[in-house]
């Protein structure tokens, strides 16, 4: 089995590109993990400070 790969970093146009591969189980935990992040900081931060971020 091949190791997991993550590769980050701002492109030419100044936007942030993040690329992980890896086996179907572990990405379904990473996505799971990004997942619950997401929602702790939209759900958490005070109002001015979320309004800067998007949610995906």
């Amino acid at each position: 089995m091949e190791p997991a790969h993550l590769s980050m970093g701002l492109d030419a146009d100044g936007r942030f590109r993040l690329r992980y591969d890896a086996p179907a189980e572990v990405g379904a935990l990473v996505e799971s993990a990004l997942a619950e992040a997401k929602d702790h900081l939209f759900h958490t931060l005070p109002p001015r400070a979320s309004a800067t971020l998007t949610a995906v």
